[in-house]
């Protein structure tokens, strides 16, 4: 399943939105998880946690998360954490 970020800012509406749809994601489906990131510039912190939890929540139940076209300084930050390891990072 491929989930686009249209929005090109994060801001506190967007994370909440993006919880109840990772929430749906997570409990209604059973496919793994892309999500396209190209539009935002900067990802906010509690958006990256929410990524990770999902990441997280789907990697105990079998299924993977990937994400595409990241911001270059959220890749940075999944590789300095080993992060990479719950999340696939495809950056073409």
């Amino acid at each position: 399943m491929i989930i686009q970020c249209l929005f090109e800012t994060i801001d506190e509406s967007v994370e909440e939105e993006a919880e109840s749809i990772f929430n749906v994601l997570f409990l209604s489906t059973r496919f793994d998880v892309i999500l396209a990131l190209e539009n935002p510039v900067y990802i906010t912190p509690k958006f990256i946690m929410l990524i990770l939890n999902l990441a997280h929540e789907l990697n105990q139940n079998g299924r993977n998360t990937t994400l595409m076209n990241a911001p270059e300084s959220l890749v940075r930050y999944l590789y300095r954490f080993d992060l990479d390891k719950i999340i696939k990072i495809s950056n073409n």
